[in-house]
């Protein structure tokens, strides 16, 4: 039986998924939309393909959008093999990224209509975590890619915890998750550790953690990224696979296949050892699409503008706010002891800074943020993730900590990009073991 971690006063149950019958609303535009991409078959089998037969296509996406969402409800693949329902993943990946790159697709990305545009996003394939179980497309908790990041550093060393540890231990522990590219070095958002930086107790010299938020938000790309390396014998950093990174991929170079966010993120929607995975195509964030999710949710443009480089869709209920659960089990007896009791939180908040892989394993950005857009009555739920590319520059111009060695000399600590001192590059960092590349 799966246990579901439903002790944790600050997590959720998923929702349902949206209502068939609104996706037949009016007003969608029919330019072709998906023209040539083909029709699904509602009760497809394992080998039928899906979307290719000729003489069978849906102009109109909303008809196509109907047929697809009745197609992946998971009772429809829970008496699939794992190598049938990857058969089933892989045409659905082949035909919305072939979308995804053509004209058309590139047309709504840039200049398409807001009705266009949430047709596209809510398109995306609605993969869950069960719908990859035990398929090629799986992680295995063996070979689990991401740490979780505490909440305090000690005497400046920041603490990782793996899969090694008990669900309950993890989540009175974390703040979110970190990977690492190199035996000394792992990844994460800036603001899964800020909090730890610039509290003075917790070890990080002062002029350090100024340094890194000037670089941090002074910085005209906006990353919410930062990279920690630390001598080999630092105790307190368990260590999760290292991971390929590649440095040069964009947006624009993963729009078209299937990426795995993969955190550890103990709660109600989690596995029983507390990690969750999130298959998705990705959307690049273009202006316009910004432009939109800005609108949807009355915001200014520039509250949005360290979200990162792409969205794509997540599981139902985990961007979401939900309310806590009672602290001493009555929100009466809360609020006669003063507790805080209208708390509200997105369930997959614990997920920041989780890798983002290719089928490979090969990095290609990391998980940011998460937010629920509404369109004409309809919501849909958002992740965020940072290009590789990105992180790779975000590092080059200074979002690098160096932690104390044991012996605790300060002298040590260094941000790349001080003035006095060349920046480093993603390259150089790699190769020369996090040190200053050779000019």
């Amino acid at each position: 039986m799966n246990e579901r971690f439903d002790y944790i006063p600050n997590k959720r149950d998923r929702i349902t998924d949206e209502d068939a019958a609104k996706s037949s609303q009016k007003g969608l535009s029919r330019r072709g939309f998906l023209k040539g991409a083909g029709a699904f078959l509602i009760n497809a089998t394992p080998g039928a393909s899906l979307g290719m037969e000729a003489g069978l296509r849906f102009p109109d996406l909303v008809v196509w959008f109907a047929e697809r969402q009745s197609r992946m409800r998971f009772e429809r693949w829970e008496g699939f093999s794992p190598k049938q329902r990857e058969n089933l993943i892989e045409k659905e990946v082949q035909i919305f990224g072939a979308f995804m790159r053509s004209p058309e697709g590139q047309r709504i990305l840039n200049e398409g209509t807001d009705e266009e545009l949430f047709t596209l996003i809510k398109s995306s394939p609605p993969f869950l975590r069960d719908h990859i179980r035990d398929t090629k497309f799986d992680i295995s908790k063996e070979k689990w890619p991401s740490v979780a990041v505490g909440r305090h550093f000690i005497d400046g060393i920041p603490q990782t915890r793996t899969l090694k540890h008990d669900p309950k231990e993890i989540f009175s522990f974390y703040n979110g998750n970190g990977f690492f590219i190199k035996p000394n070095m792992f990844l994460t958002n800036w603001h899964v550790v800020e909090g730890s930086m610039k509290e003075r107790s917790q070890g990080v010299p002062h002029e350090v953690a100024l340094r890194l938020m000037e670089t941090r938000y002074a910085s005209s790309k906006d990353v919410d990224v930062i990279a920690i390396q630390f001598p080999e014998s630092t105790r307190g950093i368990e260590r999760s696979p290292i991971l390929a990174f590649d440095r040069k991929a964009t947006e624009h170079d993963i729009q078209d296949e299937l990426v795995f966010t993969a955190g550890i993120d103990p709660d109600s929607t989690a596995d029983p050892d507390g990690t969750k995975i999130y298959p998705s195509m990705i959307i690049p964030l273009t202006q316009h699409v910004k432009s939109f999710i800005a609108r949807c949710n009355n915001l200014e443009e520039s509250s949005l503008s360290d979200l990162g480089n792409f969205t794509y869709l997540m599981a139902p209920g985990e961007s979401m706010k939900w309310q806590t659960s009672p602290q001493t089990g009555s929100r009466l007896l809360d609020t006669a002891l003063g507790l805080e009791v209208d708390f509200t939180y997105p369930r997959a908040g614990g997920t920041s800074g989780s890798p983002i892989l290719r089928q490979n394993g090969e990095v290609v950005g990391i998980n940011r943020a998460s937010v629920t857009i509404e369109y004409q009555g309809m919501c849909i739920e958002l992740g965020f993730g940072v290009s590789a590319r990105s992180i790779s520059e975000a590092i080059s111009g200074g979002m690098l900590y160096e932690v104390p060695t044991p012996q605790g000399k300060s002298d040590r600590l260094h941000v790349a990009g001080k003035s006095r001192e060349p920046s480093q590059t993603i390259e150089g960092i790699i190769r020369n073991g996090g040190g200053y590349a050779d000019h």
